[in-house]
């Protein structure tokens, strides 16, 4: 069984190049991967199927893709960590060095 920790929680939305960080939903604020709160809800196939038709994507982290369709997802879920959003950090460019 998994841990009751964010990175397994449906509501926490890691990261896309720091995924040990991320966002809860449920709470309504920044997160780590390994924190804990009574909202806790499981990532399940039903879940991330549900965000699929809300959103039209969820994200492999494993993998680094969006996934679009059912059939792939399915096969993504078996082995990798599929979450329901990802946070993008778009000051992230601001903060990468030039290459002269």
């Amino acid at each position: 069984m998994a841990e009751e920790r964010c990175r397994n929680c449906v509501y926490f939305q890691p990261h896309i190049f720091f995924p040990y960080i991320g966002y809860c939903d449920a709470n309504e604020k920044p997160a780590h991967e390994h924190g804990t709160c009574e909202k806790f809800k499981k990532v399940s196939l039903d879940e991330l199927l549900s965000a699929l038709n809300r959103k039209g994507g969820v994200y492999c982290i494993t993998c680094g893709v969006t996934i679009v369709d059912r059939s792939e997802l399915e096969n993504h879920s078996r082995e990798h960590r599929v979450v329901a959003g990802i946070v993008f950090d778009e000051a992230i460019a601001a903060e990468a060095r030039s290459a002269d």
